[in-house]
């Protein structure tokens, strides 16, 4: 009774499905576990004499039936799985293991719900399936063994064909070495990631493949995903072409800038010489012979347009050299205060001239000395503040200062016209002029904007504009700046009205002469290369642009006008004091001339 007893509470307890059936597969009990899982009890099942059969998923009744004619015929078990139906109707997994018992002519079944075991599988199924991957598996012995049809579809090949030869036998024959090396290591226990290798199509073409595998080590068989990279492999090659390509044609680019760079800057010393002889010679005619009106008037037409002329050139080689990458910019320290002194003075002057209204303002402290190009930001605020006042008919020019962060900002605001919206980007292109109402006769070459905005990104920086029509403009230009000296402890306001301010003496834009400069000036005139001394004064800022923006008692004003004439004598005597002041030893050089 103990052994029975025993018998009856496992059956009970029992975590499995169990039943006992006769032959024929009629129920004849089940455990408490069935009932959890399906729903059904003893008493429905006897009740209504049902076998395993009658409760198998129609697909799998034959499956059931042939199981226990196996059993009936004298198979000691049977193992087999199919969809079972529950009592609402539902169906689950069911793996079963029915044994029987042949003396009491007794069907005994076990069977464990496998319904989330056979979703999980279905759905890796769909997944191996689906995939837009490559996905296979393969044999220690080189075969495929499985691939889904993403293989298939890449390559040509049908599954069949790919699973009854060795894998190697697709691979392009300058790869297969390689293939098996990596074979080998995946079989040490290695991993396979971005390995890459041709495989060839029943047409003969080539398929990059790009692998990543591992080796399940129970089994010793290799699971794969692979990708065709084929497109990405031309694409590559296409963009290291692409690439030579463009720096072989930068390279001639490069060459061909400075070729054009080294041609203009010829060609502009070579324009200046008699453009300056014209000048100088149109000048000493107005100053020397007596002229009709008209004759006078002609003069002055010459005068004024070869002035234009050499502006041009000036502006074509600043932009040539930009544009070649041959312009240099000069690391010097300079005093940020008295060329913003300067300047503010002499576009005070000239606002006030053309009834405007002048505003300087620092918005915060400002070092006093910063290292820097000196002239080419002293060009750009001439450019902007020039543009500024000649575009304004009324009302104000101002120059705003201020140190934000580590960079240096100029704001330059005027209540002219103002420019249209889809014109802010244009105005910054070479050769581009817009028309202003009421300004007819404003000059210039197109080049201005477009020269100030590369050498402010030449300095790190940029030159933005803010426009309203009606209302006028704001430039702001600003550059990291290297400060040197310290800050001074308040900022400056001053403002200026036209009417009201006493004119004011001109003030030199650029640096004055040093000794050495004037030394060089000075050698030159004395074997009459005035082209050298153009140079030298060009290099200080003193050419056409600026020459009127001069204080005309100064060195620089009287050097630029006896260069125009061509009077070496009169320079040479005008630096004779200045170059003994500085070397007395070489006062006995200066002869009679």
């Amino acid at each position: 009774m103990g052994g029975r007893r025993a018998r009856e509470k496992f059956f009970e307890l029992s975590a499995d499905l169990l039943c006992v059936a006769r032959g024929d597969g009629v129920i004849l009990d089940v455990n408490p576990a069935w009932t959890a899982a399906l729903g059904w009890t003893p008493d429905d099942l006897r009740v209504g004499a049902v076998s395993l059969a009658q409760l198998a998923h129609p697909d799998d009744r034959a499956e059931m039936q042939e199981a226990l004619e196996q059993l009936t015929l004298g198979a000691a078990s049977v193992r087999l799985q199919g969809r079972w139906r529950a009592r609402d109707d539902a169906y689950r997994w069911i793996e079963w293991v029915l044994r029987v018992a042949p003396d009491e002519r007794l069907v005994y079944g076990s069977a464990r719900d496998i319904s989330e075991q056979r979703r999980v599988e279905q759905d890796m199924e769909k997944l191996f399936t689906l995939s837009i991957d490559m996905l296979c598996v393969a044999n220690e012995d080189g075969y495929f063994e499985r691939v889904n049809p993403a293989f298939e579809a890449t390559l040509g090949w049908t599954e069949d064909q790919l699973l009854s030869r060795p894998f190697v036998e697709f691979v392009h024959p300058a790869d297969r070495d390689a293939t098996k090396i990596e074979t080998a290591r995946l079989a040490s226990g290695q991993q396979t990631l971005n390995f890459e290798n041709r495989y060839k199509t029943p047409a003969g073409d080539d398929r990059w493949m790009q692998w990543r595998s591992n080796q399940d080590p129970e089994t010793g068989r290799f699971f794969a995903i692979a990708r065709d990279v084929t497109r990405a492999r031309e694409l590559d090659e296409e963009l290291r072409e692409a690439t030579r390509a463009a720096e072989e044609a930068s390279a001639k680019a490069t060459a061909a800038n400075h070729e054009k760079t080294a041609f203009i800057a010829s060609m502009s010393h070579e324009l200046r010489t008699p453009l300056n002889a014209i000048l100088g010679y149109a000048e000493m005619v107005v100053e020397s012979e007596p002229l009709s009106p008209r004759g006078r008037e002609s003069l002055e037409i010459i005068h004024s347009s070869g002035h234009h002329l050499l502006m041009l050139i000036g502006d074509l080689l600043d932009i040539s050299k930009i544009e070649s990458g041959a312009l240099v910019l000069r690391e010097q320290v300079f005093d940020l205060h008295r060329a913003l002194r300067s300047l503010g003075a002499v576009f005070e002057r000239h606002a006030r001239e053309q009834g405007l209204a002048f505003r300087y303002e620092e918005t915060t402290a400002l070092p006093r000395e910063l290292v820097g190009d000196e002239t080419r930001v002293r060009q750009v605020l001439i450019n902007l503040l020039a543009n500024a006042i000649k575009f304004t008919a009324r009302g104000s020019v101002a120059l705003r200062v201020g140190l934000h962060g580590e960079r240096l900002r100029f704001e330059i605001e005027d209540t002219g016209e103002g420019i249209p919206g889809d014109k802010l980007e244009q105005i910054f292109a070479p050769f581009e002029q817009l028309e202003r109402r009421g300004l007819g006769g404003v000059e210039g070459s197109g080049l201005g904007l477009a020269i100030s905005r590369r050498i402010a990104r030449k300095l790190g920086g940029d030159i933005t504009v803010e426009s309203e029509l009606g209302r006028g403009s704001v430039f702001r230009f600003e550059f990291p700046a290297t400060i040197v000296a310290a800050d001074e402890p308040t900022p400056r306001l001053t403002m200026v009205a036209p009417d009201r301010r006493p004119p004011a003496a001109r003030v030199a834009l650029r640096v004055t002469l040093t000794d050495e400069a004037a030394r060089d000036i000075h050698e030159a005139a004395l074997i009459g290369d005035i082209r050298a001394i153009r140079s030298l004064l060009d290099e200080f800022g003193v050419d056409e642009r600026t020459v009127t923006l001069l204080d005309p008692t100064s060195l620089e004003a009287k050097l630029y006008h006896l260069v125009r004439r061509y009077r070496s004598r009169e320079i040479r005597e005008l630096l004779a004091s200045r170059i003994n002041d500085a070397d007395p030893e070489r006062a006995p050089e200066e002869g009679s001339g």
